[in-house]
């Protein structure tokens, strides 16, 4: 049965007030401050991480299959946040043999830097590590979205 939708208004439209209660960048943004946070008082591996995104992300393709809304979400939230506690972990626990921050010492004392600038180039190994943290996890996400609209027109 086709739908019959009707001309809006424009003097109506401009007097509309927006929906207020959904927000749900603003969940996605507290799993992922909660992810930050669970990582810097209880540090795992990266592995360890990414196992929990992976699994959280199966259950949660298990769940929506069965629509099972509220499980859905919560599993979804609980694998933005274990993304973004491996981000964390990266960012905050994993550095080059050569890194400044490793020469430190507890003890204050004073330092001479030399520094020597080198062209982006021939720096692959933060490259990598920026582009399997971010863009790997955006990429699944965007495969993952599309094999589910793929499905969806299936069953239409």
């Amino acid at each position: 049965m086709p739908r019959i939708m009707a001309a809006a208004d424009p003097k109506s439209e401009a007097k509309r007030e927006p929906t207020p209660g959904y927000h749900p960048l603003v969940m996605a943004l507290v799993a992922a401050a909660a992810g930050m946070v669970v990582d810097r008082y209880r540090p795992l591996p990266v592995a360890a991480w990414w196992t929990v995104a992976a699994a959280c992300l199966c259950g949660w393709f298990l769940l929506w299959r069965k629509q099972r809304n509220l499980a859905t979400a919560v599993l979804l939230l609980l694998a933005i946040s274990a993304w973004a506690a491996s981000w964390h972990h990266c960012c905050w626990n994993l550095f080059n043999g050569d890194d400044l921050g490793l020469f430190a010492r507890t003890q204050q004392q004073p330092v001479c830097i030399e520094a020597v600038e080198t062209p982006a180039a021939m720096m692959p190994h933060r490259l990598a590590s920026v582009l399997s943290v971010i863009c790997l996890p955006v990429f699944l996400l965007a495969l993952l979205l599309r094999l589910l609209s793929i499905t969806d027109r299936m069953a239409d």
